[in-house]
């Protein structure tokens, strides 16, 4: 089957939470790859450039067969992709969704564009890929974009909602958005709201987070865990596996992942180059999800 159910991000919004709980419901498939990015890729223009970017670039299925065949042994009520850069190039995705199918289920989570923008760049810092401070990293995006850096570099872009958001309604009226706020402060709720969305019962919810930004506290640590060509922690995966299980060997190293990180808190002048346009974008973000989110407003 094609997927017909997209969690098109945003990226840092606690969609890899989503994704790994929803991973609990037999009514949902999920391919092995999590962000296949395939729908965006012809908005795009390779090779990247930032630093980093060629491995990112690896796990792009840009092949429409390959991409397809992510979800031949689909056999549960929807196939969903995962790949969070969908709401970023929102013309580009939007067509190809709807040449996918009909009637799609879609599903945005929203995060307070400050938090948002520090994540993702604390995400980069993690990675040893960033390395300018936060301030002057604003002041390089509009430069790195037009050297075509990859869009998790967008730190300011990348949190401007409004307009993508607004292209989206439009193309599917029906679409949920959720808040990550919401995520954070009821899970309960949240998950309820997605399910009854998806017309599924609520699976089995975990508190682990994943994917968390934050500067390792242990380096050494970090890569080990990291590192996709790392023997020693290869090994170590395939033994810890053979006896736990591959779901419980991820959700362990997630934890102590996440244990390793401490979150550095942002100086807010740092975001005096670009408080005006967010304040005005979560204004208009406000307006047509019909919601108040003076919460977010500094």
């Amino acid at each position: 089957m094609n997927p017909n159910f997209f969690l098109i991000g945003v990226a840092k919004a606690g969609t890899t939470a989503v994704f790994e709980n929803l991973k609990n419901s037999s009514d949902v498939f999920f391919p092995h790859v999590k962000e296949p990015k395939h729908l965006s890729v012809k908005g795009l223009t390779f090779p990247f450039k930032g630093p980093g970017d060629d491995e990112a670039e690896k796990n792009i299925v840009k092949e429409r067969t390959a991409y397809l065949s992510l979800f031949e042994e689909a056999n549960a009520n929807y196939a969903c992709d995962a790949s969070v850069d969908s709401f970023y190039y929102a013309d580009t995705c939007i067509n190809e969704i709807s040449k996918l199918c009909t009637h799609p289920k879609i599903v945005l989570i929203l995060r307070n564009p400050y938090e948002r923008m520090y994540s993702a760049y604390q995400h980069l810092v993690r990675d040893g890929r960033e390395q300018l401070s936060f301030a002057e990293a604003l002041k390089a995006e509009e430069l790195r974009i037009s050297e075509n850096y990859e869009f998790i570099w967008h730190y300011l872009n990348a949190s401007l909602y409004a307009d993508r958001l607004a292209k989206w309604k439009s193309a599917f009226p029906d679409m949920l958005v959720l808040l990550k706020d919401d995520l954070d402060s009821d899970p309960n709720s949240f998950y309820s709201t997605l399910c009854n969305y998806l017309e599924i019962p609520i699976p089995e919810v975990s508190n682990i987070r994943f994917n968390s930004s934050g500067k390792p506290k242990n380096a050494l640590l970090h890569r080990f865990l990291n590192s996709t060509d790392n023997p020693a922690f290869q090994f170590t995966k395939r033994m810890v596996r053979s006896v736990v299980g591959g779901r419980a060997t991820y959700l362990l190293k997630s934890r102590i992942n996440s244990q390793n990180l401490v979150k550095e808190g942002v100086v807010s002048s740092d975001y005096d180059l670009v408080v005006g346009r967010v304040n005005e974008d979560i204004t208009r973000t406000s307006e047509i999800i019909g919601r108040r989110m003076d919460q977010w407003l500094r």
